[in-house]
């Protein structure tokens, strides 16, 4: 959408998270044609799959550690899609000049992460398990303690630039505005034609050629 008084712009990533949590709540499968690697927080969600042409690959969330470990420089990290966001906050996202904490990468944060589940308590892995950045609150908490662990001090340190980066980074509701919400759902009450039964990776380029990014819903 264009800057304009009369027309807001809307984040179309935004829009597509959004779209991802309509979808779903109706029991619809859906795939997400993109090399944007932000979606590939969604495959958290079992009814969610991430196409992604430059690679030629079609991922689900049983997928994803894997995947993940295979795309990283970081070898030995293997993290779930839940996690997924969890870790982009902290250590940023270079593609999209999001800065991390500094010095701060994959590998060095998931052997920070092992060693601060060896001592947490069950009900806050379960926390970080559902909501990761209520439990980054729960790091932050701690930080200031003198048996602070170091991935609490960090955190702690660093707490305004990772909730910034969580409103940046999320592809959901809870972090989008009210007008994206509400255009989103304005958008899905309109009817598009069913796209052909053609392979998804195939017919990228035929069924949106000048997008980076569509949702397909079955």
């Amino acid at each position: 959408f264009p800057s304009h008084d009369t027309y807001p712009c809307f984040e179309a990533d935004d829009m597509i998270g959004i779209a991802v949590e309509e979808f779903s709540k109706l029991g619809k499968r859906v795939v997400i044609l993109s090399n944007d690697s932000d979606f590939l927080q969604l495959l958290s969600n079992p009814n969610v799959l991430c196409a992604i042409p430059a690679k030629d690959v079609l991922l689900t969330g049983a997928d994803f550690c894997s995947y993940f470990a295979s795309q990283t420089k970081s070898n030995g990290v293997y993290i779930s899609p839940t996690e997924y966001l969890f870790y982009k906050a902290l250590v940023g996202d270079t593609s999209d000049n999001i800065d991390g904490i500094s010095r701060l990468g994959y590998k060095t944060l998931y052997k920070l992460m092992e060693e601060q589940m060896t001592s947490e308590a069950q009900e806050h892995r379960t926390l970080y398990a559902s909501d990761t950045l209520a439990y980054v609150d729960i790091l932050a908490s701690r930080g200031s303690q003198p048996n602070a662990t170091k991935l609490e001090s960090l955190v702690a340190l660093n707490i305004d630039l990772i909730r910034r980066n969580y409103k940046l980074i999320e592809l959901s509701s809870n972090t989008a505005s009210p007008s994206t919400i509400h255009a989103t759902l304005q958008c899905l009450k309109t009817v598009y034609p069913v796209p052909s039964k053609k392979s998804v990776m195939t017919d990228y380029s035929e069924l949106f050629p000048t997008t980076t990014a569509r949702v397909l819903v079955s």
